[in-house]
């Protein structure tokens, strides 16, 4: 499905979560598309591995299940989007461009419940997390940017008018401060933290 766009190379497939980790030896991805479902290892368990250094790889996960279980799993371990099979090619295609550019996508149907989840652990300002000491002015400001429209690192970069590489160092500094493994992990907590409101 993905090979009939010209701007989008399959260089490897795999039938489990041990597979797909053997497969990015030697391939370097830009983006891992992995399913949630698979014979011996699952694709949670996977995509917690793959986002983590030392590989750092934008995962997309997809199912055909839409529990959340699998949703809030998925995002947990560190995916940059989650699709489900029923999602046009199209839908496929810009996903994948999307995380290659760092951005993330969720499926229409499963973005109400990712919101709801959301508002529903936001805490309010006045209880804010001690870790929110360890981020200096400007890493909120980039947290709050990040939130606040397109989250491309050229995107963030405009709205406050720095260096693309002055975003993504900053973000992978709150990263390891926080201990997190991706954008939208790092958002969730930002709501859930009281930076964001």
């Amino acid at each position: 499905m993905l090979e009939r766009y010209a701007d989008i190379e399959v260089v490897a497939e795999a039938a489990s979560g041990p597979e797909a980790i053997d497969a990015v030896h030697g391939q370097a991805p830009d983006v891992i598309l992995m399913d949630l479902r698979m014979p011996d290892g699952d694709g949670i368990a996977a995509t917690q591995i793959l986002t983590a250094p030392p590989w750092n790889i934008p995962v997309l996960a997809i199912t055909a299940f839409d529990i959340d279980e699998y949703v809030f799993g998925a995002i947990k371990a560190g995916a940059v989007g989650f699709l489900l099979k029923i999602s046009a090619p199209d839908t496929y295609a810009t996903a994948v461009r999307a995380a290659a550019r760092g951005e993330g996508m969720i499926s229409p149907q499963v973005t109400p419940r990712v919101l709801a989840a959301v508002s529903h652990t936001t805490r309010p300002a006045s209880t804010i997390s001690p870790d929110v000491r360890l981020l200096t002015a400007r890493e909120v400001e980039i947290m709050r940017a990040l939130a606040d429209g397109p989250s491309s690192t050229k995107a963030v970069a405009r709205r406050l008018n720095i260096e693309p590489a002055s975003v993504k160092g900053h973000l992978k500094r709150i990263m390891a401060k926080l201990g997190l493994s991706s954008r939208a992990e790092l958002v969730t907590w930002a709501f859930r933290n009281g930076v964001i409101s």
